[in-house]
């Protein structure tokens, strides 16, 4: 029986953005590299009276991971969220 063991597990509430949010859809030409052939694309989200500046990256993945290479060339990389502030 596991009850009286686990920890207290809360609910996270989302952040709230004020009036003066602004969300922005970044996009970056392409390069030169493989990977960047297609361009990339990133989503800004500012908020001046909260004083949150974040951009959101889903195209982040992991060159050292199990067979990387094949993987990309079979178009099947695991890719990651990740953020900028």
């Amino acid at each position: 029986m596991l009850v009286g063991i686990s920890p207290d597990i809360k609910a996270q509430t989302a952040p709230t953005l004020s009036d003066k949010a602004e969300i922005y859809l970044l996009s970056c030409s392409p390069g030169q590299e493989v990977w960047a052939h297609y361009g990339h694309t990133g989503i800004r989200v500012l908020d001046p009276m909260t004083r949150r500046d974040i951009v959101f990256n889903y195209g982040i993945f992991d060159f050292y991971s199990d067979n990387f290479l094949w993987n990309f060339v079979r178009g099947e990389i695991d890719y990651i969220l990740g953020t900028t502030s």
